[in-house]
């Protein structure tokens, strides 16, 4: 090979590569559902948090039972009216039963619900359910502790999952 073929090939890959383009490739997911649902629920309630402020183990001795604390599922773009929002909370968890289940951080204390009416609201079933109406809707619940042993204090947290069922 010649000077002149040597500089020409040098020369080319050099004009090839000052142009050559650096890249990177990865992905972006887009997740989502479509359900057919009579309503939408309210982006927040979906993953809502109920504060239910600290309870007494003297009130609790005493009563059985917290005072309740009301909570709000809202519904938004209800399509239906005439038509009855039944709800089934959870029953995931050691211990649960009926009306109480247990929470998380200690010991003695359940964690009870009622519907908008006062009812007790069973685990695993569906509620007694709420009339909805065209339009947006407001889901009445409140949420309170019954004490179920000896109560050993602290911080407690329990996750519900629900599941709206329209009839």
């Amino acid at each position: 090979m010649n000077g002149k073929s040597l500089l020409f090939l040098c020369l080319s890959f050099f004009i090839t590569t000052s142009h050559a383009e650096i890249s990177a490739s990865s992905k972006t997911n887009f997740t989502g559902m479509i359900t057919i649902a009579t309503c939408n629920i309210v982006v927040g309630d979906d993953d809502q948090a109920v504060h239910m402020g600290e309870v007494s183990s003297a009130e609790l001795d005493a009563r059985g039972r917290s005072s309740p604390i009301s909570f709000t599922i809202n519904l938004y773009g209800c399509n239906a009216s005439d038509r009855i929002a039944r709800i089934v909370f959870d029953q995931v968890g050691a211990g649960a039963s009926g009306s109480a289940i247990p929470v998380q951080g200690v010991r003695g204390i359940a964690l009870s619900l009622l519907d908008g009416k006062g009812a007790p609201i069973y685990f695993g079933r569906k509620s007694g359910g709420q009339k909805i109406i065209t339009g947006d809707n407001h889901l009445l619940f409140s949420a309170y502790l019954v004490k179920t042993g000896t109560i050993i204090p602290g911080a407690f947290s329990r996750v519900l999952h629900y599941t709206i069922y329209y009839e």
